[in-house]
């Protein structure tokens, strides 16, 4: 474990509009899980997974931190015990036919949705983190495993943009029930794993925290990074987190949600949208 003077942040967060939370309980749920910073993503595809809530700076939470805007990223300072907390904003972008998922950390407006190439260029070019987000579980089938051949494509993206890019390790990506439902494909974070030691490219875990309502908040936390990081000079702390991540100088802490967060999280929203779909 790294001294306290290290960074702790859950690189991935969801934020939904018109849940019965604010940016008030998410700034809690942080100082509860002893969280330092929070990677919150909108989707470039989906209008409910949304930045508004975090962007409601309220007078409730003026009474209780001092607020400043540090080139996009929002930090708190908690009055009573001098706590930063940071919100680093950004983007999970996909491409129009969902072929793969990328993190876009701290970097916002990704316009180039056609090709994977296309969305990662525009990342670096706007000094943004990219994280080649559950690489081995498939947005077009549901998440289940990915063919060979897709494989094959993700290792020639992997290869191309070595030391530009890190994978995910996501919490939500159960290997249990994954291994109970036919075509899943087991472990992916296991063969994330595997990808990353034979390329030598970072692996950064990530809660992947769909917070559709307040009690989802719990969840925040299950997986995080802990880099060197005083917090004390704010315009540094994405400079800060690549070289981290690149030079691999962080430490993982790896978790898996429960299975009642993740039935309530995903399975529950698919089978709703099933249903209306006839």
């Amino acid at each position: 474990m790294m001294e306290r003077d290290s960074f702790r942040i859950d690189l991935q967060f969801h934020p939904f509009k018109n849940s019965e939370y604010g940016l008030l309980d998410i700034l809690k749920a942080m100082e509860e899980k002893h969280l330092d910073a929070l990677g919150c993503l909108e989707y470039n595809w989906q209008r409910n997974v949304s930045l508004v809530v975090v962007r409601e700076i309220n007078k409730e939470v003026k009474k209780n931190y001092l607020v400043d805007d540090v080139d996009g990223n929002l930090f708190f300072t908690n009055k009573k015990t001098g706590r930063v907390l940071c919100l680093i904003l950004g983007q999970e972008v996909a491409s129009p036919n969902q072929e793969w998922h990328f993190l876009s950390i701290g970097a916002l407006g990704i316009m180039s949705w056609q090709k994977p190439e296309d969305i990662i260029k525009e990342i670096l070019d706007k000094d943004g983190l990219v994280v080649f987000d559950h690489p081995f579980a498939d947005p077009q089938r549901f998440f289940a495993g990915i063919t060979k051949q897709k494989e094959e494509k993700l290792f020639l993206l992997c290869e191309k943009y070595k030391g530009k890019i890190a994978l995910e390790w996501n919490a939500c990506c159960l290997p249990r029930l994954r291994k109970i439902l036919p075509f899943y494909g087991g472990e992916v974070n296991k063969k994330t794993e595997e990808l990353a030691r034979r390329l030598e490219i970072p692996v950064v875990p990530t809660t992947d925290l769909h917070a559709m309502n307040k009690d989802m908040l719990s969840a925040m936390g299950t997986c995080f990074i802990e880099i060197l990081f005083d917090g004390m000079h704010c315009e540094k702390i994405l400079s800060v987190l690549k070289e981290s991540i690149f030079s691999f100088n962080f430490e993982s802490h790896k978790d898996y949600v429960s299975f009642s967060h993740f039935f309530s999280a995903f399975a529950v929203p698919y089978i709703k949208s099933k249903m209306a779909a006839g």
